[in-house]
C-alpha cells in the first residue's frame, strides 16, 4: 500500500508533492498569523488552518516513518 506514494506525477513522486502542499499550508496558515496581528484577517479562519497544516503535516510524517521503517 505504501508504494502508492512512489508513483510519479509531473516528474516527482507523489510524497513529494504531498510535502509541498502540506509547506504550502504552513506557510500560509503563518502568513495569517502575520495578518491577525496587523488587523487585516479573523482569528478563526488562521486557527483553523492551523490545525489543518498540523494535521496533515503529521500524517505526512507518519507516513515517511512508515516508509522508512519498511
Amino acid at each position: 500500500m505504501l508504494d502508492a506514494i512512489f508513483y510519479s506525477w509531473l516528474g516527482q513522486p507523489i510524497f513529494v508533492w504531498f510535502g509541498v502542499i502540506v509547506f504550502t499550508f504552513i506557510f500560509t496558515a503563518g502568513v495569517y498569523g502575520f495578518l491577525v496581528s496587523k488587523g487585516k484577517a479573523k482569528m478563526s479562519f488562521h486557527v483553523n488552518l492551523a490545525r489543518l497544516a498540523l494535521v496533515l503535516a503529521l500524517l505526512y510524517g507518519l507516513v515517511m516513518v512508515l516508509v522508512v521503517l519498511k
